[in-house]
């Protein structure tokens, strides 16, 4: 392997070797200088050029990565998107070239200059290969991943740029601790009941939260409050909580529950609203539903007349009949248009009226449907003044 001396590490470690001869053979003109003093400067000057000569081949000045692994999340993946840029430590040597491995990143490019990836096809929403940094010296590599939570068509916009490490910008949001432990002392739907909100987690650089366990009776807040959301019983649960932030990245924490159910409140439901009262409508009379019946089976009325040489006039009432069961009434027999009978069964006359006999017949009528008939006479009767004979004289 073909060694630089523009290489300014290993430039350096061979000027401290020939300082180091230098003054060696300026040490062998003095007088002073014994067998044993050159012993030890040639063990000295063979150590060092052997060191030197260990890491070239041993590839100790190879690239090294600011992270074992690296990780993408990305909303939305397209052929020609930029994801993100890898840079290696390079040991203050003066180049380096990035590569994807084959076989392993067929579906993207990476910038040889500069580390950017870049998809040039999408296989599925997860993606793996293989990153790798070399120099002069030897290379290194490193596994990245990337998540695509929707897949089309772009035009190649940047989601992610720049040097990916753990302390930066594309990591995932930092929890405050490790993990939470809240003890709860109701067991009860968190809807109007404050004891049920369990506790708030906090992580730096969350957007929004999810949860998962506890049987599907805890819920989160975008702001990280956890809260009951159904009714359980006493004991523990184990819940866990991803944060998401901007890069897209998640970071999860452990949180432990204890539900006591000693402040339960009830009841736990919520209140409605009342609405207004709508004005009371009047009750109907009911009727009977059977048949009419008549109380007789003819009627016989007689009208007495007005005066002297007159008859009864129009609107004059001849009588009244009754038949139970009775909706209405009504003249069906006989000179229907000279009486008429009312809905309370009273019969009128309804045209003037000459003296003698008038039979008709009258129906009565109930809500069932049902009906029933009666004959009825009337005698109208007419005063009329009588004189004597006039002879002639």
């Amino acid at each position: 392997m073909p060694v630089y001396l523009y290489d300014f590490a290993l430039f350096q470690k061979l000027i401290y070797i020939l300082l180091f001869f230098n003054c060696f053979t300026r040490a062998l003109k003095s007088s002073a200088y014994t067998m044993s003093n050159f012993k030890y400067s040639v063990y000295v000057i063979c150590t060092a050029v052997l060191a030197t000569t260990f890491q070239v081949c041993s590839g100790q000045f190879a690239p090294t990565f600011f992270q074992s692994s690296y990780q993408f999340n990305n909303g939305f993946c397209y052929p020609g998107q930029n994801v993100a840029t890898i840079t290696a430590n390079n040991n203050g040597l003066s180049s380096v070239t990035y590569s994807a491995d084959p076989g392993s990143g067929y579906f993207v490019t990476v910038n040889s200059i500069t580390g950017q990836i870049q998809l040039s096809t999408l296989t599925s929403s997860f993606l793996q290969f293989t990153f790798r940094a070399t120099n002069q010296y030897g290379s290194n590599t490193v596994p990245v991943t990337i998540y695509c939570s929707n897949t089309g068509t772009g035009t190649g916009v940047n989601i992610v740029t720049g040097t990916a490490i753990n302390s930066g910008s594309f990591g995932g949001p930092t929890f405050l601790q490790p993990s939470y432990t809240f003890t709860v002392t109701s067991c009860s739907t968190g809807f109007y009941n404050n004891n049920a909100n369990v506790g708030t987690v906090y992580a730096n650089g969350a957007q929004y939260y999810t949860l998962s366990g506890g049987n599907n009776l805890f819920s989160i807040s975008p702001t990280g409050l956890i809260t009951l959301n159904g009714i359980a019983t006493p004991g523990y649960y184990t819940l866990t909580v991803t944060a998401y932030g901007t890069s897209g990245i998640p970071s999860t924490t452990t949180v432990s529950v204890y539900l006591s159910c000693s402040g339960n409140t009830y009841p736990n439901y919520p209140y409605y609203p009342t609405y207004p009262t709508y004005p009371t409508y009047p009750t109907y009379p009911t009727y009977p539903t059977a048949s009419p019946v008549f109380q007789q089976s003819s009627y016989t009325f007689n009208s007495a007349p007005l005066g002297s040489g007159q008859c009864i006039n129009q609107g004059a009432v001849i009588g009244t009949i009754y038949a139970s069961n009775a909706y209405s009434y009504a003249v069906t027999g006989g000179p229907t248009g000279l009486f008429s009978v009312s809905n309370t069964g009273q019969i009128s006359l309804n045209t003037a009226a000459t003296g003698g006999y008038y039979s008709i017949t009258v129906t009565a009528y109930g809500l069932s449907g049902g009906s029933a008939s009666v004959p009825v006479t009337i005698n109208i009767l007419c005063n009329v003044i009588r004189r004597a004979p006039v002879f002639g004289k």
